[in-house]
């Protein structure tokens, strides 16, 4: 009986703790995109960063054509993976190209 809690326990305490990193995450996300633009830049790169996925179903749906949706479905596997860094990639464009932009117009005037 002692092994069923420390086993469930051990879960649960996991669970907690990828629960709390998660919700720093989405933290630290929410205070460098509180700025509009920088919201607008982070899923404009996502969406940039997805383009062989939407484009792929999309010619599929054009064309009816099984290869299109094989190449969209596995780019799509690809950036979902536990190893893809598609989420931090766009966090880290976006708020570079925001950065960047704020920098060209600040030296124009």
């Amino acid at each position: 009986m002692t092994f069923n809690k420390r086993f469930l326990g051990f879960f649960y305490i996991s669970w907690l703790i990828i629960h709390y990193k998660i919700l720093n995450f989405l933290k630290w996300v929410w205070s460098e995109a509180k700025d509009f633009w920088n919201l607008v830049f982070i899923i404009l790169w996502w969406l940039l960063l997805c383009t062989p996925v939407w484009v792929g179903y999309a010619l599929y749906f054009i064309t009816q054509n099984a290869w299109h949706l094989t190449y969209a479905n596995a780019c799509i596997v690809f950036w979902a993976g536990p190893f893809t860094p598609l989420v931090p990639l766009a966090i880290c464009l976006g708020i570079g190209t925001r950065q960047a932009i704020k920098k060209i117009f600040k030296n124009n005037k």
